[in-house]
């Protein structure tokens, strides 16, 4: 609550602005600095500190859209889940949920969430992600069911994935710093138009790549934002050692009993004022 509110002055600052059109939240789990002290028990019990965290993010920006600062505010990487949860203790319902979608992850079920609660989908992410040695040759936009549909039409393989976002999502974000890839993106659909049968074919394609999930949770997680990413360490941590024949509990120091009894608390600072009595 209390740096949402401090960043978004900081924000304001830099912009050299009054207020912002849009004002979201990036990621429904907020990073703290005592995290890295956590351990697998503390990731587990992590639902009540992530919830707490997000409502007292989600009240700031409340009280920044009434002021006028935002004209409208929404969220970014958020499940249905997250969503039905904010939805039931929200006073401004979010305008926007943003979310990563391509042809390879067309984010169906959330889009189709989103417009049974009149709630804008903005796509992210259109082509599969920023180009890197780990993923050239494998993004959506190399796909070669997509290629094929390009030349059909006598598009290039970036306006077909352009094509496609725009015809499922309510918007489209996208970002280059060459200004012939920014005309060719803004223009995609004022060319020749894909018909209903080769978006319905690429969603098809689709379901092969379901297995591995947003690029930005997969190859491109250059930042290692999937907590779960090292599967090893994780099960090592958490499954108890091997029992043989002469096995015997192993004495714990008090730094483990520590990490694995105590459940993270949300600072005071991160809730809603109104909130802050009854974590204590």
């Amino acid at each position: 609550y209390e740096a949402t509110k401090s960043s978004f002055a900081r924000q304001l600052q830099q912009l050299q602005s009054d207020y912002v059109d849009l004002l979201l939240v990036q990621w429904p789990h907020v990073w703290r600095q005592e995290q890295k002290e956590w351990g697998p028990m503390q990731w587990r019990r992590v639902n009540q500190w992530q919830a707490g965290q997000l409502q007292g993010t989600w009240a700031a920006m409340e009280e920044i859209c009434k002021s006028g600062k935002a004209k409208a505010i929404g969220v970014s990487n958020c499940t249905i889940q997250h969503m039905e949860a904010l939805l039931k203790y929200c006073t401004v319902r979010p305008a926007v949920l943003q979310g990563e979608s391509h042809p390879h992850w067309p984010n169906r079920s959330l889009r189709d969430w989103c417009r049974k609660h009149d709630i804008a989908f903005q796509g992210y992410a259109p082509f599969g992600g920023q180009e890197t040695p780990e993923n050239s040759g494998h993004r959506p936009v190399d796909d070669a069911f997509l290629k094929k549909v390009a030349e059909c039409n006598g598009l290039s393989n970036f306006q077909v994935c352009m094509q496609w976002n725009q015809s499922r999502n309510s918007s489209t974000v996208v970002q280059s710093q060459d200004k012939k890839h920014l005309r060719e993106n803004l223009t995609a659909c004022n060319v020749n138009l894909c018909s209903a049968t080769d978006f319905k074919g690429i969603d098809e394609n689709a379901k092969e790549h379901s297995q591995y999930g947003p690029c930005y949770w997969g190859h491109n997680d250059k930042d290692n934002l999937n907590i779960w990413k090292d599967e090893e360490k994780l099960l090592e941590a958490v499954l108890p050692e091997p029992r043989g024949h002469h096995w015997s509990p192993k004495a714990k120091t008090p730094e483990e009993m520590r990490k694995e009894g105590w459940e993270p608390l949300v600072p005071p600072e991160a809730l809603p004022p109104a909130k802050r009595e009854g974590n204590r």
